[in-house]
């Protein structure tokens, strides 16, 4: 029961510790993505938008509510 609970007890950490790194990561790559001088545009499988950074809606001229969620052939 012991040796249970602290294997348990590690993949727990584990977890937490993968988890942590996932998010610092993602904010990372947040902060290049909108930071870029270039439109970054990214699409689901059926060619949906789901993303975009700063510079394609300045580029675009279209915000996140009038395009998240459309078709990219809209643009």
């Amino acid at each position: 029961m012991r040796k249970t609970k602290r294997k348990d007890d590690k993949k727990n950490n584990l977890n937490d510790m993968r988890e942590e790194i996932l998010e610092r990561e993602t904010a990372h790559f947040r902060s290049i993505v909108e930071s870029a001088n270039d439109a970054i545009i990214s699409t689901d499988r059926d060619n949906t938008i789901i993303f975009w950074n700063q510079a394609a809606k300045t580029m675009f001229g279209y915000s996140d509510a009038d395009i998240v969620g459309k078709s990219i052939n809209r643009i």
